[in-house]
């Protein structure tokens, strides 16, 4: 149902949003697999950031330059906000993809985290 796929990054307006939660127009990247992506209508994304403020689950990552804007994405990958969102409903626009290796950190945070936690690596300083 989706053309997106794992490690696509996307900016999509985020609101409205509660409490603690990710707010405006912000860049996340696809943390759900294609085959997930290929069969829901929903899109299983976490928020980046530029605040990390010395919390563990939020991974830094290679910047990209954005696909047609040439806008610099960078900062950090926010674990613990993940959401399921219908990203064409929100009108969300593909602007690049992350690299494997930094993929493979998000991906051990996320099992980690929410399926099993002995397979947690928390990421080294950067």
């Amino acid at each position: 149902m989706s053309q997106w796929r794992y490690g696509d990054v996307a900016m999509v307006d985020l609101n409205p949003a509660k409490g603690h939660e990710q707010i405006k127009r912000r860049p996340v990247v696809v943390v759900s697999n294609d085959e997930f992506n290929r069969n829901c209508s929903v899109t299983i994304v976490a928020a980046i950031s530029h605040g990390r403020g010395d919390f563990e689950l939020h991974v830094p990552f290679t910047p990209i330059v954005a696909d047609d804007s040439g806008t610099f994405v960078d900062g950090y990958v926010q674990v613990e906000q993940i959401r399921a969102l219908d990203l064409a409903a929100r009108g969300a626009a593909r602007i690049g993809r992350l690299r494997d290796v930094d993929m493979d950190r998000i991906t051990s945070l996320l099992l980690g985290c929410f399926i099993q936690p002995d397979m947690m690596v928390l990421p080294a300083e950067y």
